[in-house]
């Protein structure tokens, strides 16, 4: 008898509504908003012990859930980089060649570039597994989640990281249009535009296109489109890039 099992990157029945509330957050959250609802979303969804978000762009302000240690180690490493980044540029790698999430049995074997960050920041905490998510956007890295499991409960799986890699695409442009929504169109752009416009303008100077500002949203390409052909009119701009100049230089 053939599997009823999901298979990978297809989201299972019970995590579309994480789906939804991801690219909801995305839609109606500023950064840090996103960054912690999205955790407890994951938490709920896939019992975790701990986690935590970490953006490329403000690595020093991580958002976590669970143990307090897990910020006051990670400030240790960035006390000390060169201990542990190749670690975690070893895990980030193995992340962004498995679509997005790698599932990391925390072991004592490890090679000795690895060793320091698993002696002092794992090993404390009590992980036994964890799933190390890479974000990216066109191609560049975003952030970087960790979700853990801690003691002798049951670990995390193969089948986790397929139900959290189906999650990582919505997760990645929600984070993206909730750091837009962040930044302001500011200044005389935002005089000009409608609160919808400013949003659409805002995900475009991210570097989103067209459908998966729509997915962000909750619209259509078509209505993308033509809010597009609206804001380069009263913004007097002709290009994506023109548009992105144009609320940086009015911020």
């Amino acid at each position: 008898m053939p599997s009823l099992r999901s298979p990978p990157n297809t989201p299972a029945d019970a995590d579309v509504d994480v789906l939804a509330e991801l690219a909801m957050l995305g839609a109606t959250s500023d950064a840090a908003t996103l960054k912690s609802e999205a955790l407890r979303a994951l938490q709920k969804a896939l019992g975790l012990d701990s986690a935590m978000f970490i953006t490329r762009r403000s690595p020093h302000r991580p958002v976590s859930l669970g143990k307090e240690q897990f910020v006051r180690l990670y400030h240790a490493h960035l006390g000390s980089p060169q201990r542990f980044t190749p670690a975690i540029d070893v895990l980030v790698g193995a992340a962004r060649a498995q679509a997005g999430v790698a599932l990391d049995r925390v072991t004592d074997r490890r090679p000795p570039v690895e060793r320091a960050f698993y002696a002092e920041l794992v090993a404390p905490q009590g992980i036994t597994t964890q799933l190390v998510v890479s974000l990216a956007m066109r191609g560049q890295s975003t952030a970087t989640l960790f979700l853990c499991r801690h003691g002798r409960g049951t670990p995390l799986s193969a089948r986790d990281a397929d139900r959290t890699r189906a999650l990582v695409h919505v997760l990645s442009l929600a984070h993206a249009a909730a750091s837009a929504g962040s930044t302001s169109t500011g200044g005389s752009a935002a005089a000009l535009l409608t609160g919808r416009e400013r949003e659409v303008a805002a995900l475009t100077a991210r570097g989103l296109r067209t459908l998966e500002i729509a997915s962000v949203l909750g619209t259509s390409p078509h209505t993308v489109r033509n809010q597009l052909v609206r804001i380069f009119r009263k913004l007097e701009v002709s290009s994506r890039s023109e548009l992105a100049m144009r609320i940086t230089t009015d911020e």
